[in-house]
C-alpha cells in the first residue's frame, strides 16, 4: 500500500469546485449563485414552517409540558 501511495501522489481531482478552500472568502462563496442559495433556502424552510404552524390549533395547550 505504501508503494502505491508513493507511486501515485496526486490522485485527487482539484478544480473550480475546490478553489475556495482556505482562501478566506466569506462562507466559501466564490460565485454569486451560491450566495443566492444561502439566502433562499433558509427563507424557504422558514416559510414552510410558518405556513405549517398557522394550521396548528391555538389555545392553552402547552404541548404536554405541564405537570
Amino acid at each position: 500500500a505504501a508503494t502505491f501511495a508513493a507511486a501515485h501522489p496526486a490522485l485527487a481531482l482539484v478544480d473550480e469546485r475546490l478553489s475556495t478552500e482556505g482562501t478566506g472568502l466569506g462562507l466559501g462563496v466564490s460565485d454569486g449563485s451560491l450566495a443566492w442559495i444561502l439566502v433562499i433556502v433558509p427563507f424557504a424552510l422558514w416559510g414552510f414552517f410558518y405556513s405549517f404552524s398557522q394550521t396548528l390549533p391555538s389555545g392553552e395547550d402547552d404541548g404536554g409540558l405541564s405537570l
